[in-house]
């Protein structure tokens, strides 16, 4: 039964994680032992896809206008969190329905629209076709083309290949970036929807699945075509706007890449923790020792930093998505980078058995490893979003006054039990224009209540208005990432987390786990901002109770989360 007190937009993935069943079990699907083998054996994982599928995740990737049942972004983040928690490679080939379709719910026509529903509906798969071979990321020397065909004025030619791309081969429906004309600029270059069904067999091909080091039974590989005609019916958007469509379309699948991240490290928790309490080494507990339990406290810490950042920016998907192209790409910078310190520092303390491949001596850590490395190179690598926040920034620093402070506004994003305005795409935009209302509340985080009377609003406060001041100096000028402005933009997304995590815990006193005390809600806040934000070590008895606090949720459980997330039992 769904514990009444988890907030409503979750219950789906409840659902599901307990459709998957314990993670232990040699003969689940969704199991361990079942995972490594298709990943040890590079096999597409067919039944577990075809089992999320029967389930109904497919209808959560569909808008609720269209038939489906995505209302909520949170859900859909907490959705592939779940999936993660069990396999990445599973989570990264199924998700990449809602990555295909998106630039058709961003700018799609309505025959669009419902035709890739359908298909959606229908559990098969779409991908995104955006990367070639001999240009990587660089989207605007994307050289597949169609063209007007000269003989049928109703119909595009398409020719050119596609590489590096999930599902290529799998997928029924593709959307493809493709050029449409060889003037040089932005307007060069349009989105087309593909359904392979509709194309002669020989117009095109299926190139070869490629050899990765993470995900290895994901279907990463290519497809080509060769003079392919395609109804001009199909083109999203208007002509010539594929690379503003597929960026705004970036800034809901970046927020969504940190359930990859998070749910990576929900399963690095649960395997680390699982063996820490069954370890003696030197005569004692492996939690014993000092380095362990310090190393695992942070982690857990930054996990719901993480978590807090992740979770209010699924939710400024509905309230301010004129902002997500700053949110988004903050998003996509900090939760990856955080995942890879975390996955590290708890492999550290799995030592040797952090690269083993055996079921029985914890295997999947290495797995882990290794897939959520990738995590940081979707939809945008880390540089690229250091890039956009930089240019972003430049232009927030000069705006910010705390004038347009809305405290109805925070409530709305902050408080779970709120009602969400539909998501409407037509608002993303390619600039914030210097708006932002999440520094807005880093930098006026002094009217937030403290906790139990320690000064962290005001002192966050004071470090972000320090921040701006420093980015508004001479060195911002230039748009180059070089590593002092890292410096700064590490601190303002740790600040940023910071802020967001006190304003999930003081918004949703009913919807967190009930372990969460109010002492310790003030003990977990004061301790992630000595550690990250002065670089200071925690105290005993802070150490103490945040590790009870963690062994309580594995002995009852349930997820290392602000939330009362039950977890499929383990046998260890």
């Amino acid at each position: 039964m769904i514990n009444a007190i988890l907030p409503k937009q979750f219950e789906p993935a409840q659902q599901l994680e307990f459709e998957m069943g314990c993670v232990d079990d040699l003969e689940n699907i969704f199991g361990y032992f079942q995972i490594l083998k298709n990943d040890e054996s590079e096999l597409f994982p067919e039944i577990a896809f075809r089992k999320l599928g029967e389930w109904g995740l497919n209808n959560f990737y569909v808008p609720r206008e269209l038939g489906g049942n995505l209302e909520s972004f949170e859900t859909l983040f907490f959705l592939i969190r779940t999936v993660t928690r069990r396999d990445l490679s599973l989570a990264v080939a199924h998700g990449k329905n809602y990555l295909g379709a998106s630039p058709v719910w961003v700018a799609g026509n309505d025959f669009q629209k419902k035709y890739l529903a359908k298909i959606i509906q229908e559990n098969e798969s779409v991908s995104l076709g955006l990367t070639e071979k001999e240009h990587g990321s660089d989207l605007m020397g994307n050289e597949l083309t169609f063209v007007a065909d000269k003989s049928n004025s109703g119909h595009l030619i398409l020719s050119g290949e596609k590489w590096l791309i999930n599902n290529a081969t799998r997928c029924r429906a593709i959307t493809l970036y493709g050029r449409t004309n060889n003037h040089k600029g932005p307007k060069s270059h349009s989105l087309l929807l593909i359904d392979k069904n509709q194309i002669d067999s020989n117009k095109f091909q299926h190139l070869n699945k490629i050899k990765t080091h993470g995900i290895r039974s994901v279907d990463i590989s290519g497809i080509a075509f060769n003079n392919a005609p395609i109804s001009k019916d199909y083109i999203i958007g208007n002509k010539g706007e594929g690379l503003e469509i597929t960026l705004k379309s970036l800034q809901i699948s970046r927020t969504m890449c940190s359930s990859l991240s998070i749910g990576s490290m929900d399963s690095a928790f649960h395997t680390v923790m699982s063996f820490i309490l069954n370890r003696k080494l030197y005569g004692s507990h492996l939690y014993d020792i000092k380095f362990v339990k310090e190393n695992f406290v942070k982690s857990f810490l930054m996990l719901l930093t993480s978590e807090a950042l992740a979770i209010t920016a699924s939710r400024c998907l509905h309230v301010i998505p004129e902002e997500m192209n700053l949110i988004s790409s903050t998003v996509k910078y900090f939760v990856p980078t955080v995942a890879e310190k975390i996955i590290n520092n708890l492999g550290n303390i799995l030592g040797a058995r952090a690269y083993l491949r055996g079921f029985e001596h914890k295997g999947i850590y290495q797995k882990i490893i290794r897939d959520n490395k990738l995590v940081g190179l979707f939809d945008g690598s880390t540089i690229v979003n250091l890039q956009n926040m930089t240019t972003e920034l430049s232009q927030v620093v000069k705006r910010i006054s705390g004038d347009s402070f809305d405290v109805k506004k925070i409530k709305t994003i902050f408080d779970l039990d709120q009602n969400l305005p539909v998501f409407n795409p037509d608002k993303l935009s390619l600039s914030a224009k210097g708006r932002s209302f999440l520094t807005e509340i880093m930098c006026f985080s002094n009217i937030l209540p403290d906790y139990n009377d320690l000064p962290i609003s005001q002192n966050i406060s004071d470090k972000s208005c320090k921040l701006i001041e420093n980015i508004k100096s001479k060195y911002w000028l230039t748009e180059k990432v070089d590593k002092e402005k890292q410096e700064l933009l590490e601190q303002y997304s740790w600040l940023i987390a910071i802020t967001c995590l006190m304003n999930i815990v003081n918004s949703n006193q009913e919807n967190l786990n009930k372990l969460y005390t109010p002492e310790l809600k003030a003990c977990l806040i004061n301790s992630i901002y000595k550690l990250m934000i002065n670089q200071e070590f925690l105290d005993q008895r802070s150490l103490n109770s945040i590790w009870e606090l963690m062994i309580n949720l594995y002995k009852d459980n349930k997820l290392f989360s602000l939330f009362d997330f039950s977890v499929g039992k383990s046998n260890a």
